[in-house]
């Protein structure tokens, strides 16, 4: 078993009307990968696998890092199959709430699924005994032509075909595209593709890029294919424009309108090493209009190292509601946040070690809540190098949370002492502890705990708590610790007061019973609920569809009075994608019930 490794607390910049943010690396394991790693609950028991493209052999397996809770990890499988190649993803497809991987073995690509609802992916269930693909970069599952039917995406380099496999029926699967973009022969590279509905049209697209030539004539292009209507596994060249600067592109991430534009971006990122350094460089692409784009914003990162590649993903690291931008190199984990519309500025970076020791080559990102608890970690896994050793690694980044507090008043009244604290400022808080002792700088003990999650509040927040368990005419020391995510060092205190006889306080007013607009709404892939409840008790909060069918039980359990949030990923019970449409959320807590409406758009 793999334990925790905590590494020191990474400062990032402060700025105005941005949070601030930290991360801090909560995990640690000591496999990796450079090809693809991505999360999925395969067994079915609410805690998320790792699943990883393998590194262990030529060619590469797969691995499965279990998480076992409290961010820690258990390596349980070397799963088939040994003869697989680099392309590969793991996801649902075929509605059998059955785990699927795809992957491409010997060329041919393959389909493996778990062999029951609790189980682990490992048996072979479908291949494509029609065709190959030599060369295959990577491989998608998703939607494209928005029938209900889940394609499998292969996107192949050097001259060879793109390849989109539709979903028939249980383990079956039929090619109905394959084809080129409208390239020109030359072209010698094609990367990564990103998909979405980037021009608002209600058709999808699929955005890629690619590079040609040599030396001087070295250059890129960048190319969105849409198909012709919802339902048409036809797909056709809409747009495409020349580059500005010399870069090869291999990676490439959608973002869910990170500046707040109302569009989503198609974000490329590539290099090339001509007249020095090698230089990565990281282009946003928005539309203008119908079946027109341009370039918005563009990032470039120089590099003392002459090889490794990069990646780029984009996530609610800080769960504001609206995406950052994440992006790594062979020595360098960066992350941006939009200051404004095609606007961007760098609020977190660390090094993943010098040019000779330790650093992550060749790295591969993803942003996903392993650990359920409303924040996405960042996880980045490649392999580091030194001049006499290498080997592979798995880091998992998550937000640190902060309090700024504003004071703290511990008063006798009545048979009680009154303790009153404030706060001027939090993010990621889920609540408080209250400690109290005989002694100021010894032998506390915990006396009561709140649940009243603060996102992030930078106005003052007032709390108190009565405590009724004392003895009259005793000095009591309080502290409050606050339960700041990944930081437990969040104190104020003590202070002290001596309690008086007399008749029982009246306790601190009660919350009100109150459900809100879930945020952000409409959604896009990810909202939080927000709700509070005046006592204890068994809570219920489900999604509805219009026709009243229930999607997904989000909370279903005994939950203390206080405020509360959950979210909900726009996915139904069995792990697929909600289509897009009207749903309703219903809260039940004791006689207390309320409804919200949402809108979920793809």
């Amino acid at each position: 078993m793999k334990k925790v490794v905590y590494i020191a607390i990474i400062s990032a910049i402060n700025f105005t009307q941005l949070t601030a943010l930290q991360l801090k690396q909560v995990a640690y394991v000591d496999k990796g990968s450079s090809y693809a790693i991505t999360a999925i609950d395969s067994d079915h028991n609410e805690m998320y696998e790792l699943y990883f493209q393998g590194s262990t052999s030529n060619p590469w397996p797969w691995e499965i890092w279990r998480n076992i809770g409290n961010n820690d990890y258990e390596y349980i499988i070397l799963g088939p199959p040994p003869d697989s190649g680099s392309p590969w993803f793991a996801g649902y497809i075929d509605n059998d709430s059955l785990a699927d991987v795809v992957t491409n073995r010997n060329q041919i690509i393959t389909v493996y699924e778990s062999p029951d609802y609790n189980s682990y992916v490992s048996n072979l269930v479908w291949e494509d005994i029609e065709d190959t693909l030599n060369n295959t970069q990577n491989t998608y599952i998703s939607d494209l032509d928005q029938d209900g039917n889940k394609e499998i995406l292969c996107r192949a380099q050097r001259g060879q075909w793109t390849c989109i496999y539709e979903c028939t029926g249980d383990n079956s699967y039929q090619q109905v595209y394959k084809g080129y973009p409208d390239v020109p022969e030359s072209l010698s590279y094609m990367g990564d593709i990103c998909t979405g509905d980037f021009d608002n049209d209600g058709l999808m697209e699929m955005a890629m890029a690619t590079s040609h030539g040599t030396g001087s004539a070295w250059g890129s292009r960048v190319y969105f294919m849409e198909n012709k209507a919802v339902g048409v596994d036809s797909y056709v060249t809409t747009w495409k424009d020349t580059m500005p600067t010399l870069n090869a592109h291999w990676a490439a991430a959608t973002g869910e309108d990170m500046d707040g534009d109302g569009k989503r971006e198609a974000v490329f990122m590539g290099g090339h090493n001509l007249g020095g350094p090698w230089a990565k460089v990281v282009g946003i692409f928005e539309s203008t209009g119908d079946n027109s784009f341009t370039r918005t914003y563009t990032i470039n990162l120089n590099s003392t190292w002459l090889l490794g590649l990069g990646d780029v993903k984009c996530g609610d690291l800080d769960m504001d509601g609206r995406q950052e931008l994440c992006v790594t190199t062979c020595e360098s984990l960066f992350v941006y946040k939009s200051t404004g519309n095609d606007e961007y500025l760098r609020i977190f970076a660390i090094r993943t070690g010098t040019e000779w020791v330790h650093r992550l080559q060749d790295a591969v990102l993803l942003c996903f809540d392993m650990n359920q608890n409303g924040y996405e970690e960042l996880i980045i896994s490649g392999y580091w190098d030194h001049t006499t050793h290498w080997g592979w690694e798995t880091r998992i980044y998550e937000v640190a949370g902060e309090v700024s507090w504003a004071g703290l008043d511990a008063a006798p009244q009545d048979s009680c002492i009154r303790l009153n604290w404030s706060t001027a400022r939090q993010f990621a808080n889920f609540g408080f502890r209250v400690w109290r002792s005989l002694y100021p700088d010894s032998n506390y003990a915990m006396v009561r705990e709140t649940f009243d999650t603060v996102r992030l509040d930078t106005s003052l927040l007032a709390y108190s708590f009565s405590d009724s368990t004392i003895t009259p005419y005793t000095k009591y020391y309080y502290k409050v610790q606050a339960k700041a995510l990944n930081d437990s060092g969040c104190w104020i205190g003590p202070d002290s007061a001596t309690g008086v006889a007399g008749g029982p306080s009246a306790s601190p007013g009660a919350f009100e019973n109150r459900l809100w607009q879930n945020s952000p709404n409409p959604l896009c892939q990810i909202t939080t609920i927000r709700y509070q409840l005046t006592k204890p008790g068994l809570v219920s909060l489900k999604i509805y569809n219009v026709a009243g069918q229930c999607v997904r039980t989000v909370v279903s359990e005994f939950q203390a009075a206080g405020r509360h949030a959950v979210r909900w990923d726009g996915r139904d019970g069995q792990g697929a994608r909600a289509p897009a449409g009207v749903y309703f959320y219903r809260l039940r807590a004791g006689g207390f019930q309320d409804v919200g409406r949402m809108t979920l758009v793809r």
